[in-house]
């Protein structure tokens, strides 16, 4: 048990419950050249879905540590479970997806991570949005403020190891 049975309630009982799913959920073996790796096994998908946590964020540092294979497996795990995904993808394109929960009141989210040199998603290379593409998150802003209530940015934006995101990561959310 990862909370203790008041935090599990209240979890619950919630609409929604969106987690960072820091690893790939896979069967799959580590593909990455880095150094500190992570996976999550499938049976991890029970303990998410224990708590409610029925949306992901991929948007993350390690979501790339089994590569592609890994982040398909994620997304057919995700998606055989009814979870709803956003952060990564295949593509640009995939990886700047807006989720939106209408029956919220209109809430739009996005996610974007920090670690650009190695996750950047582009036309054709899996990965996700980083925090240098300030176009595309301008205009996933202005896209979900026209449509929603309330417009959620879901930002993986801190070094390893350290307490605060980085003075530039603060000032620009």
């Amino acid at each position: 048990n990862l909370f203790d049975g008041e935090i599990t309630g209240f979890l619950r009982s919630a609409d929604h419950v969106v987690a960072n799913v820091e690893a790939p959920v896979t069967a799959g073996d580590i593909q990455s050249e880095r150094k500190l790796n992570h996976v999550n096994p499938p049976e991890a998908v029970d303990k998410l879905l224990e708590i409610n946590a029925r949306i992901w964020t991929l948007a993350n540092n390690h979501v790339m540590d089994c590569k592609e294979a890994g982040l398909k497996d994620t997304l057919e795990i995700a998606q055989r479970n009814n979870i709803r995904t956003f952060g990564a993808g295949f593509n640009k394109e995939e990886a700047a997806r807006v989720l939106e929960l209408p029956e919220s009141g209109g809430i739009g989210m996005f996610s974007v991570t920090y670690y650009r040199d190695f996750l950047k998603a582009e036309e054709n290379k899996p990965g996700c949005v980083t925090v240098d593409d300030e176009e595309t998150i301008r205009e996933n802003i202005r896209k979900i403020k026209e449509k929603n209530r309330w417009c959620v940015l879901i930002i993986h934006g801190g070094e390893e190891f350290s307490n605060l995101p980085l003075p530039f990561i603060r000032r620009m959310f």
